[in-house]
C-alpha cells in the first residue's frame, strides 16, 4: 500500500522546491535604544533657563548629573533648541541644549559635563 520513498531527492526536485519558495530575511533582535547614563542626583532647586532676546523659563530643577539635568517648569512654552542652564544654588551656569519636552518636564544635556 505504502511504497518506501528513497533516501536521496533528485537535483531537479530540489531546485523546484526552493525555487517556489521566497528566501526570508534571518530574524534579527530588533535595536535597543539605550544611552548610558552619568549617576543621578534628587534635587528640588530653582534654575532657570536664558536664550536671546532676553527670554527666561523659571523651573525646578528635579535631578541632576554631570551630562544633564531634568526640568519641571512652571508653565509649558516652547523652548528653543540651545539655551544657557542656571542654577545658583548649585552653582551651575552653562550652556544646554533640548532633549526632550514632554508638557511641562524638559530633560536637557549640558554640551559641557559638569563637576558635581
Amino acid at each position: 500500500m505504502f511504497k518506501k520513498k528513497s533516501g536521496s531527492i533528485s537535483k531537479q526536485r530540489l531546485q523546484q522546491a526552493l525555487g517556489k519558495r521566497k528566501a526570508k530575511p534571518a530574524a534579527m533582535p530588533k535595536p535597543r535604544l539605550q544611552a548610558s547614563r552619568a549617576e543621578r542626583q534628587q534635587t528640588w532647586v530653582p534654575c532657570l533657563l536664558c536664550w536671546p532676546p532676553n527670554r527666561k523659563a523659571h523651573g525646578i530643577c528635579m535631578d541632576i548629573s554631570e551630562t544633564g539635568a531634568r526640568i519641571r517648569n512652571r508653565k509649558r512654552m516652547p523652548l528653543p533648541p540651545r539655551f544657557r542652564f542656571q542654577c545658583p544654588r548649585l552653582g551651575i551656569d552653562t550652556r544646554a541644549r533640548l532633549v526632550r519636552q514632554d508638557d511641562v518636564d524638559i530633560a536637557i544635556a549640558f554640551e559641557t559635563r559638569q563637576n558635581l
